[in-house]
């Protein structure tokens, strides 16, 4: 991940995971995750991760990552979450 970021140069502001092909998420892979976070959120990248299952959402409540990544409920699409950010990045302006 840190490679193809790297490789998009320093207009890349959001990365977004789709984790809908993901039927499980191990601590391991979540941890992983929110060190994705803190070190893009380093380089001024804002990391998402959209479409969790149930049992995903739980294990990442359960670590507390939506404190990390945000709201992490049903219906965090990938297109959603691109819709806020432009939003955001729009009032922010």
């Amino acid at each position: 991940l840190l490679a193809a970021v790297a490789k998009r140069g320093e207009s890349l502001r959001l990365v977004i995971i789709d984790l809908s092909s993901s039927p499980y998420v191990d601590v391991a892979a979540a941890e992983m995750l929110a060190e994705c976070h803190e070190g893009l959120g380093g380089r001024g990248i804002v990391l998402k991760v959209s479409n969790l299952n149930g049992e995903v959402r739980d294990l990442m409540r359960r670590d507390e990552l939506e404190k990390v990544f945000g709201d992490i409920g049903p219906g965090q699409s990938v297109e959603a979450i691109m819709k806020r950010w432009k939003q955001a990045q729009g009032s922010s302006t």
